[in-house]
């Protein structure tokens, strides 16, 4: 293969210096037109080998079907070219020949400017590989560190690594069609290494979101009172540990979010109205502490319940619905001071 390349470059060199005013009827009559034309049909018979030669190698390139046509047409020519030799008709046969060399030289042309992009493709191709590697190898670590069940990626990624060096090694020597393979070898494992992890991920997420389902069920149902403000929304975070276990993540984080956001809207309006009733009890108070009433009982009182909505407050921002104990306990202070 390597022969055959260096003769096809030898060929394309010698193509690339023939040019017509070269070879002048003058010059073919000086060392006699009958030699001539046979050495002018020996080299285009070499030179359509080496040029089809070059062209079956990359058989499914179909940029090269037209060159294909092309050089048919310059068969074509040298076999008149031959059947003029033949005849005795040498300044024919030359003229035929010249023809034919025409054509060959503008496909050899052709194949050395496809060859460059393919070239200079294929290095573009290795090198973008080479980022997205790097970029899923970090997403992976990253994953890992998370906890993630992901230990089965690192062998895939390091069989991809090798693909990615092997296609840059055959770049970078010209092989272009070699490191085309080797991309797209590299490009179908890394769409393996991209479902796994998201697999991984969807595995992880669930079992966290299953798990913070459940701990809220259970803050919710360890406290007394709350269950009951949240018929509802419990109901709802119940079903959506059926979507979890079901694989269908997306419906369950829709119904938990829905969920927590009427719960935390519905105690932070509660939270709102417990505040404002403790501001009108305070003034009422007051006012009464300023005609000598003794009021000292009540405003302790007063300010067991405002620690109370300040816990709530507190848990509520960290999205524990606890809070709603608390409310409901300085709700019951509140009572006793209406």
């Amino acid at each position: 293969m390597i022969a055959i390349k260096a003769a096809a470059i030898a060929t394309l060199i010698l193509l690339a210096a023939l040019t017509f005013p070269q070879l002048t009827l003058t010059e073919a009559e000086a060392g006699g037109v009958k030699n001539s034309a046979y050495a002018l049909n020996q080299i285009l018979e070499r030179a359509i080998k080496n040029v089809q030669t070059m062209l079956n190698e990359e058989g499914g390139n179909k940029a090269y079907e037209a060159l294909k046509i092309r050089l048919k047409e310059a068969e074509n020519l040298a076999e008149r070219a031959q059947k003029a030799l033949r005849e005795g008709a040498y300044q024919d046969a030359l003229n035929t020949s010249l023809k034919a060399l025409t054509i060959v030289k503008s496909i050899a042309a052709e194949i050395k400017e496809s060859k460059e992009e393919q070239r200079v493709a294929a290095s573009h191709s290795t090198l973008r590989m080479s980022i997205l590697l790097s970029g899923l190898k970090n997403l992976t670590d990253s994953a890992a560190a998370k906890g993630y069940n992901v230990s089965n990626l690192s062998g895939k990624l390091e069989a991809v690594a090798k693909l990615v060096e092997e296609a840059r090694s055959l770049s970078a020597r010209g092989d272009a069609l070699g490191a085309g393979r080797m991309v797209a070898e590299a490009k179908r494992m890394l769409g393996h290494v991209v479902s796994n992890l998201n697999k991984a991920y969807v595995e992880k997420k669930s079992k966290l979101a299953e798990e913070y389902v459940n701990k809220t069920l259970g803050r919710i149902f360890s406290a007394e009172g709350v269950k009951d403000r949240f018929k509802e929304q419990i109901e709802e975070l119940k079903s959506s540990r059926h979507h979890i276990q079901a694989g269908n993540l997306g419906a369950a984080m829709k119904q938990i979010n829905e969920a927590m956001k009427l719960m935390k809207k519905s105690l932070s309006e509660e939270l709102k109205k417990v505040r404002d009733e403790i501001q009108q009890i305070e003034k009422r108070l007051n006012n009464s502490k300023a005609r000598g009433v003794d009021v000292e009982k009540e405003e302790k009182m007063l300010q067991e319940a405002s620690k109370l909505i300040e816990q709530a407050t507190t848990l509520l921002e960290k999205g524990d619905y606890l809070a709603a104990k608390f409310i409901a306990d300085a709700e019951a202070i509140l009572q006793r001071l209406r």
